[in-house]
């Protein structure tokens, strides 16, 4: 059996999930998720929809729900032969656009491109307002 830990980020985003939307996530984890961790020779399901973030070779996205959707990373083996994810964010799709908004907003304002909006996903060179040149 896996085993798993968390990073407060994700802590952070399952704070704010619905009690359902918590249940949902754990009957993927149980029912889709963990058993196709034990079959290493295939793929997860399509369901699932893991894919390997961009920029990112260690971390994986994983679709819980029409509107949910983790992030995990593969940790040393706590237990011989057996997978150790770590789970660093969760989230709804809503919660995470309002937070590249939001993002997106501070730095559209003039904030300079720094890892604050980096972390957002701005990566594109910045024109600050008011400034010339």
């Amino acid at each position: 059996m896996a085993t798993f830990e968390t990073l407060p980020r994700f802590e952070a985003g399952w704070a704010t999930l619905t009690e359902e939307q918590q249940a949902m996530f754990r009957s993927v984890v149980l029912e889709a998720f963990e058993p196709d961790l034990a079959m290493p020779d295939r793929p997860f399901r399509p369901a699932l929809r893991v894919r390997q973030l961009a920029g990112s070779p260690d971390v994986f996205e994983m679709t819980w729900s029409d509107d949910g959707r983790a992030t995990f990373s593969y940790g040393a083996e706590r237990e011989p032969g057996q997978p150790h994810v770590i789970w660093r964010q969760i989230g709804t799709f809503a919660r995470q656009s309002r937070s590249l908004a939001a993002g997106l907003m501070q730095c559209a304002e003039g904030v300079e491109i720094d890892e604050h909006c980096r972390r957002r996903g701005v990566h594109s060179p910045l024109i600050r307002l008011g400034s010339t040149g």
